[in-house]
């Protein structure tokens, strides 16, 4: 399926915030690790930073940093899915290792070994080409 997906608004001076979403959970004990290890230029940085917040039903994902982590929640649970550590780099962020939600009833991952992409891929097309056409 081809959908093109927007930001939280055409502005970009708005940030998603964890306040966007009426019940987030956090992250829970069962969990896994993955290195992400990727860099990130000074306005892809600054898009990444901005986040994404659902504006309608099939917008599936809450992003927003918080502290030096960018968290990743599904909008329909507000289920903490990724945790991924983010290290500013003289403007850029540099993506180091990343949680993952290992409670099977919140989040069935297939293997580790496909997540690294997954993340970067909704980075990508989330926050900084949201509005291309993608195939998610």
């Amino acid at each position: 399926m081809i959908k093109a997906c927007k930001p939280c608004t055409t502005d970009l001076l708005t940030v998603a915030q964890p306040t966007d979403f009426h019940e987030l959970r956090a992250m829970p004990d069962a969990t896994e690790e993955i290195h992400i290890g990727k860099e990130y230029g000074a306005f892809d940085s600054y898009l990444i930073q901005r986040g994404f917040a659902p504006q309608q039903m099939e917008d599936k994902w809450l992003i927003y940093m918080t502290g030096n982590k960018l968290q990743f929640h599904r909008s329909w649970t507000g289920h903490c899915i990724y945790s991924l550590s983010v290290t500013p780099r003289e403007g850029r962020l540099y993506l180091d290792n990343c949680t993952i939600n290992g409670n099977r009833d919140q989040y069935k991952s297939e293997s580790t070994l496909n997540e690294r992409d997954h993340v970067l891929t909704l980075i990508d097309y989330l926050l900084i080409r949201p509005f291309e056409q993608h195939r998610i």
